[in-house]
């Protein structure tokens, strides 16, 4: 597999070659930041707020499935169990019973401590910041508790989340849990990248790297042939591109290679003419009253499958006359501040949240992109590290 070969140069740069291509970026571009954040003002700031950031993670209490308040249905905490965040009570009823649907609007409910999912957030956003903080500082504090955060949700018996999710998004007096709640779990690439960047440490031991390969595989297996999963792989909009990337990502790292060139095709013939219209807009996203974010969203899902497409030399850059290209450039208007949205979007829009896509649409090489993004370079913080 491409992403896991290590490349190996001259004897001076030796030990930063000793780390494999992440998911989504190559050893020369990790190479490359490791230079800048010592000679780019820019870079030495994103840097210095990514150290800070990791430092105030090393004190905070471990993640896990079993700290929730609530038990779901099967009796067992490990099993992983969120709510619906767009379902309230109905005021009209007493009991409030069954939820309604307000599309766009947080119930601040679904984030509290009977739902794992703010855990779950937080353990991918830390491992993002941590796994980097490592390897560009080289420091094993890092590490340390990179691996005390994977060791107590994957691994550790009394701990561990159970490998599906049975019980996601569920819904007051409508559903102990839907397809739609595999959303959730849509960052699992930056555990894959974190397993990678911490592969030089100590901390991160053969049996470390071994059992959450495992967890991850199974996962996957849950994926694909669960009642959930199976919905889920059916929806239309963002959801199903999430799916896909989900069960691309892992099956890469999984070496489940046939399971990976099927999403890639699945997303060729079905989901970019299906979800992208020629003109570049993204009629179920345009749907939502966050249109703006849930087009960037679903968009920035595509973008990635692309990079990983390339582990199996399938390209999806140039899939249906540059689909993909043609829904960066319809967003790419909006990220200059002047520019007003003419769709319904009821969150105030941050246009520096556009970064990551127009850098993620760096192989097209497009002047227009690429100035944009350049724009949004002073924006995008610690954010320039990673994309």
């Amino acid at each position: 597999m491409r992403f896991l070969i290590f490349i190996l140069l001259s004897p001076v740069i030796l030990q930063a070659a000793e780390f494999p291509d992440t998911l989504f970026l190559r050893t020369s571009d990790l190479q490359r930041k490791k230079q800048l954040i010592h000679e780019d003002a820019l870079y030495k700031a994103a840097y210095e707020d990514l150290l800070q950031r990791a430092d105030r993670t090393l004190g905070k209490p471990l993640y896990s499935v079993m700290s929730k308040t609530l038990t779901p249905d099967s009796g067992d905490k490990h099993d992983y169990m969120s709510f619906g965040p767009y379902w309230w009570p109905d005021p009209k009823k007493e009991d409030g019973l069954p939820f309604i649907n307000r599309d766009g609007e947080v119930n601040p409910a679904s984030r509290d401590s009977r739902s794992d999912r703010p855990k779950l957030s937080a353990l991918t956003d830390e491992l993002k910041i941590l796994s980097m903080a490592y390897y560009l500082s080289e420091d094993n504090k890092y590490s340390e508790r990179g691996a005390a955060l994977i060791n107590t949700w994957f691994l550790d018996k009394q701990t561990r989340m159970n490998p599906n999710l049975n019980y996601g998004q569920a819904i007051p007096g409508r559903t102990k849990g839907r397809g739609i709640g595999i959303i959730e779990t849509r960052k699992l690439d930056k555990i894959v990248d974190a397993l990678i960047l911490f592969s030089g440490s100590k901390e991160f031991t053969d049996d470390i790297i071994r059992g959450t390969k495992k967890w991850l595989n199974d996962y996957l297996t849950w994926l694909l042939t669960s009642k959930n999963g199976q919905d889920e792989a059916k929806t239309k909009n963002n959801h199903g591109t999430w799916y896909d990337f989900q069960v691309a990502a892992l099956a890469l790292y999984c070496d489940r290679k046939d399971d990976a060139l099927t999403v890639f095709k699945r997303v060729d013939s079905l989901r970019i003419p299906k979800q992208i219209k020629e003109d570049g807009s993204q009629p179920h996203e345009l749907a939502r009253t966050r249109s703006f974010d849930y087009s960037k969203m679903n968009i920035q899902g595509f973008l990635q499958l692309a990079r990983l497409a390339e582990h199996l030399d399938f390209d999806l850059w140039n899939s249906n006359e540059k689909r993909l290209l043609k829904a960066v450039l319809f967003l790419e208007p909006y990220s200059n501040e002047e520019m007003k949205w003419p769709h319904k979007q009821i969150k105030t829009i941050r246009v520096e949240s556009l970064f990551m896509v127009l850098k993620l649409a760096a192989p097209y090489k497009n002047k227009k992109i690429d100035q944009s993004a350049m724009g949004l370079t002073s924006k995008a913080g610690l954010e320039i590290l990673f994309y």
